[in-house]
């Protein structure tokens, strides 16, 4: 039940080593039009106007009666043509930063906010300068008036661009993964609900049959279960149980346990499921911009050293790496001993894989951000030490046996040799002795 904070993290991991998409790399390197559309204080102002055009449309809605633009007050219809020509310039300055037309497909945002802006045009400017020149001022001889609601619902479809705040807010996108990240365990949830109070409703409806609380609340199974949900679950069952109390003292006690078990225990238990779900993804998202910030300050720092990015390192290379002053900045300022790291530089290149191949890029992130100092031990840590011991034991282990080898050799060619210069000088002797 609930989700895995780890495994979140490890996808999320992966998935922002790689390069991340920026709309800015399609866009020209000079103008005054790229300059508009990556300065952050436009975006800024944009994301102010979004907001503001949301609560215009809630003002608009209760306070402007009118069926079309052309006979509205006159503020409405500058506060109209405001939003229109601020949303299409902004729009504009986006499409011409583009270094070359096409590319602008392959921004989802673009084609979003490009549908959305060319309904605002055709409803603020479009329709009420077809209406003049048809001589059509009034809604009346437009025809069927439900035609011109439909036009003016259109503008709901603005309040879609509140979406871009999830970018400017990432509370708000927490929130909504949470939502979606914990889907499976509130169905489970509602699931079990539905099943207590299908259980609840049929001994309701049975002890109730045939007196005047089961006509008024327990008439059949169905009215049960739904008496049962909205007066006991939901708030406000206060009257309920008085007129159980009243009607048959029997289903008081029923009910109650009922609005206990379902209304308290469940929902509390939901709450837990969705706050875990929160706090997982809440820890996911800061892991993810913790990453995110790495790869790009390292891939910057890596172009900025004519290194490769797409190449593996050496255990020379990533020594060499490792001193340079930028790259020392962006370890330690992630929380990384670089001492440390440097120390355990050996026993990362004994891993297979990296000593057959050399450490790639991605593999160079994995490392500092887990050779962090703000990081708990877990099991799992105790037991990759615990493996990491075990090869340098291993390792060890094995050059000591070879260097010990190496001097029994030795060790055995000397007394060879002794023993041939001794053999060697007991036939001198004999020879000696004979003349």
């Amino acid at each position: 039940m609930g989700v895995d904070a780890e495994e979140m993290k490890r996808k999320m991991r992966e998935k922002l080593m790689k390069p991340q998409y920026n709309v800015e790399d399609l866009y020209h390197n000079r103008g005054f039009c790229p300059w508009i559309a990556t300065n952050p204080l436009f975006g800024n102002i944009t994301l102010a106007v979004i907001a503001i055009n949301a609560v215009w449309i809630a003002i608009d809605t209760d306070l402007n009666p009118a069926e079309t633009l052309i006979q509205a007050h006159l503020v409405f219809i500058v506060m109209e043509n405001l939003f229109c020509a601020f949303f299409t310039f902004e729009i504009s300055m986006r499409f011409i930063s583009f270094n070359g037309k096409r590319h602008c497909f392959r921004d989802g945002w673009f084609v979003f906010d490009s549908i959305l802006v060319t309904i605002m045009i055709i409803e603020t400017w479009v329709v009420p300068v077809s209406m003049i020149s048809s001589g059509a001022s009034d809604g009346a001889s437009m025809g069927d008036a439900s035609i011109l609601r439909l036009v003016r619902m259109a503008r709901l479809a603005r309040l879609s661009r509140l979406a871009k705040l999830l970018k400017a807010v990432p509370e708000l996108a927490i929130l909504i993964k949470s939502i979606g990240a914990a889907s499976r365990s509130v169905t489970v949830f509602f699931v079990l609900w539905l099943l207590v109070v299908y259980v609840f409703a049929i001994v309701c409806r049975m002890l109730g049959d045939g007196q005047p609380i089961g006509a008024q609340y327990f008439r059949s199974v169905p009215e049960a279960m739904i008496t049962l949900f909205l007066d006991g679950i939901l708030p406000g069952t206060a009257a309920f149980v008085h007129n159980i109390i009243d009607g048959n003292l029997v289903l008081f006690p029923i009910v109650l346990f009922f609005i206990f078990l379902a209304g308290i225990t469940v929902m509390y238990m939901l709450v837990g499921v969705i706050i875990n779900t929160v706090g997982a993804i809440a820890a996911s998202e800061k892991e993810g911009t913790q990453v995110l910030n790495l790869a790009e300050d390292l891939r910057f720092a890596f172009a900025s050293l004519n290194l490769d990015v797409e190449a593996a390192m050496s255990l020379y290379e990533f020594n060499k790496v490792l001193a340079e002053p930028e790259i020392a900045f962006i370890v330690i300022d992630c929380g990384v001993d670089l001492a440390i790291l440097a120390d355990t530089s050996e026993l990362i290149f004994q891993e297979p894989g990296i000593s057959e191949n050399g450490l790639t890029f991605p593999g160079f992130i994995e490392i500092v951000l887990n050779l962090r100092g703000s990081l708990a031990c877990t099991v799992k840590d105790t037991k990759e030490q615990c493996k990491t011991m075990k090869k340098f034991i291993a390792h060890s282990s094995a050059e000591l046996s070879l260097q010990v080898a190496d001097q029994f050799k030795m060790l055995k060619e000397q007394l060879v040799e002794m023993m041939d210069a001794m053999e060697t000088m007991n036939a001198d002797r004999d020879n000696e002795d004979s003349d």
